[in-house]
């Protein structure tokens, strides 16, 4: 069986007095590659931003494996300050592989950039897509990584968290993209993260089904009072 990396235990945590999570116990193991979903403000990228930030929450605790290094790429993340761009994507590596650098450069197109210019949006994920990848962290968290690159992008993107084989939580709106990374989904509803084992494939049919079974509770209830 895979090591637990991260530990939920009665896990609580409120922004600006709204409750996004309450009671929450699940665990992100060694091999996950985890679908995020939920809501608009359901509080998705505040939880990743709490793991990499290694933040406690309001209630509950949160264990995590010692010493666990975690790479997150933000939704919207700033331009990088770049005059080296490999210098850059050595950062934070104790030992940088230089070829491997200059590969994924390559194939990023990352070479014909003008760093002394405003970079795109396009761009600037694609130079923190390449660190992502570069990194020695053992788990990444990554927040809409498709926005703004394009099909073929996408497709290299896929490719290479596959064959890094490490765990991920990722959050996004690209369905296919989700279908095709996943082996876990983690749902927020209602305050709490409802898991589901098996790819994102059937995820709607199951939420579906949640839902119905809490309205027709619901009714019964009200039905009893």
């Amino acid at each position: 069986m895979s090591k637990a990396l991260i530990t939920f235990q009665d896990f609580k945590m409120s922004q600006s007095n709204k409750v996004l999570l309450d009671k929450v116990n699940v665990s992100i193991h060694q091999f996950d590659r985890i679908v995020l979903v939920g809501k608009n403000g359901s509080g998705k990228s505040s939880l990743l931003s709490l793991l990499k930030n290694k933040e406690e929450g309001d209630a509950g605790s949160i264990w995590l494996a010692p010493n666990l290094k975690i790479e997150y790429l933000e939704q919207d993340p700033r331009e990088p300050n770049v005059d080296n761009l490999m210098e850059f994507l050595s950062q934070d590596n104790q030992q940088p592989n230089l070829s491997k650098i200059k590969e994924i450069i390559e194939e990023l197109n990352l070479k014909k950039i003008n760093l002394k210019d405003n970079l795109s949006g396009g761009e600037i994920r694609k130079i923190y897509l390449a660190k992502l990848i570069l990194s020695e962290a053992e788990l990444l968290l990554l927040d809409e990584p498709t926005n703004h690159i394009d099909l073929p992008t996408i497709d290299w993107l896929e490719k290479k968290l596959l064959s890094l084989n490490k765990p991920l939580i990722v959050v996004s709106h690209d369905q296919e993209f989700l279908k095709r990374i996943s082996t876990k989904t983690f749902w927020i509803h209602q305050s709490q993260i409802l898991k589901r084992e098996g790819p994102y494939e059937n995820f709607q049919s199951w939420a579906d089904e949640i839902i119905e079974v809490g309205r027709i509770k619901s009714h019964k209830l009200k039905q009893k009072i």
